[in-house]
């Protein structure tokens, strides 16, 4: 006979006992009969008539039932492996023959070890502690449901095969871990007004996941959708499944360089209908190239032989802040720089503007003497830039200064001194012919 109570864990084989002895009802009834006479005793015997059946059944035969004793872990998380304890137990007083276990796997279970274990035989009243105790290995399978899930098994007792009812495994459904593997910006960096996209892959790291939506929180950022929103439909994903949410962007025309940070929310559920939401923290690089202009701002006294004034004006025409910027002038055979050629402009914001004011020693003449002068700066990501700008300068004679107005001409008093002299002769030498 076979039963599956559940019952205390014990070894595979326990020790043997004793079976009562097979006379101990007729040295009992003897001993009655010498003391308390024949009627007694035939009321007695009709007593142990009535019970002999029932001690018979119990102490005659063997009795094997089984049970689940433990499952490690309880529960057992979908996806993974669990050991199963069964116990084999004898509550007949008779010895049994050959008992076998045969563990009978379905789904959502896959048999890791043997399924069928030879016992051997159970003394009578083998039970308890002394109980024979099974082990098997289970996977089981990673879309099993939540609850209880059966398992079957077979007993064999000499060349009878007997299943008792299923016995349950507990299983639970694991936590889902959504991960994103990979975020990709096309362009990697994004200037204002220009259109991007951002693609996320995510992977559904240990179970099933239903309806998941991935959204971009926007608001507070210089991005906004282009032509789409900022939720994105991905679907379902059975496990180590991988998927990709697309999003397309644009920078505001207003957007200034610099890392903005934003939330992508993802919203999804479990195979049973419980539902998750998980956040991510997504940078992205705003990145206005530099744009800027380089000019003579003004000249004084730029002539031939004279010192004068040179003013080099940088006006920072675009969206990206010019920092550390500094002006330098090159030597030229044209002049000679008296100042420092090198000078300090400081940061530069967008619309911002900067001179550099030199101090020069003019050799030579020129309509269009070319001067170069070079820029370096850094922008918000500290990345330098340095460039050289070809500036034409003229350099004036004397004459050409004059006749442009640039200077005025020196005063001719020569005539005006013949006169007076003329003047003064004349007026003595006719003080003289008076006298």
């Amino acid at each position: 006979m076979i039963n599956n109570d559940m019952r205390p864990r014990g070894d595979l084989m326990g020790p043997k006992r004793d079976a009562p002895a097979d006379d101990s009802a007729t040295r009992v009834v003897s001993g009655l009969a010498t003391r308390l006479g024949a009627g007694y005793v035939v009321l007695l015997l009709a007593l142990m008539l009535c019970a002999t059946p029932a001690l018979a059944s119990y102490s005659q035969s063997a009795n094997i039932k089984v049970s689940l004793l433990s499952q490690d872990p309880d529960p057992v998380q979908a996806g993974s492996i669990v050991e199963a304890r069964f116990k084999v137990e004898n509550f007949g007083t008779k010895q049994s023959g050959n008992v076998s276990l045969e563990l009978l796997a379905g789904p959502p279970f896959e048999l890791l070890s043997k399924a069928r274990v030879d016992i051997g035989s159970l003394i009578g009243l083998q039970n308890g502690p002394d109980g024979a105790v099974v082990k098997y290995r289970l996977a089981v399978d990673a879309q099993a449901p939540e609850g209880n899930q059966e398992v079957r098994v077979r007993m064999i007792l000499g060349g009878t095969a007997v299943e008792p009812d299923p016995f349950n495994i507990t299983v639970k459904t694991p936590t889902p871990i959504l991960s994103v593997e990979s975020v990709t910006w096309s362009p990697e960096t994004i200037a204002a007004g220009q259109k991007g996209a951002l693609d996320l892959a995510v992977k559904s790291r240990n179970a099933y996941i239903k309806n998941l939506r991935a959204t971009l929180a926007l608001a507070g950022t210089s991005l906004l959708p282009s032509g789409e929103s900022a939720e994105q439909f991905i679907g379902d994903m059975p496990k180590g499944a991988s998927a990709l949410a697309h999003f397309p962007l644009i920078a505001s025309t207003t957007a200034t360089s610099g890392v903005e940070s934003m939330l992508v929310w993802f919203m999804f559920e479990d195979r049973d209908g419980v539902a998750y939401t998980k956040n991510a923290t997504l940078s992205a690089i705003i990145r206005n190239e530099p744009s800027y202009l380089v000019n003579i701002d003004d000249t004084e006294g730029l002539i031939e032989g004279k010192q004068g004034k040179l003013v080099i004006s940088v006006s920072n025409t675009g969206a990206a802040e010019m920092r550390y910027a500094i002006m330098e002038l090159l030597p030229n055979d044209a002049f000679d720089i008296i100042s420092s050629p090198k000078l300090y402009l400081g940061n530069l914001a967008s619309d911002d503007y900067e001179t550099a004011e030199y101090t020069l020693h003019v050799k030579s003449t020129g309509d269009a003497v070319p001067v170069m002068a070079k820029l370096a700066f850094k922008d918000e990501f500290d990345q330098e830039y340095s460039t050289t700008a070809t500036l034409p300068l003229t350099l004036y004679t004397t004459q050409q200064a004059i006749a442009l107005g640039i200077i005025t001409a020196p005063r001719n008093y020569l005539p005006v001194i013949i006169v007076l002299v003329v003047a003064l002769v004349w007026w003595l030498l006719r003080r003289r012919k008076k006298k």
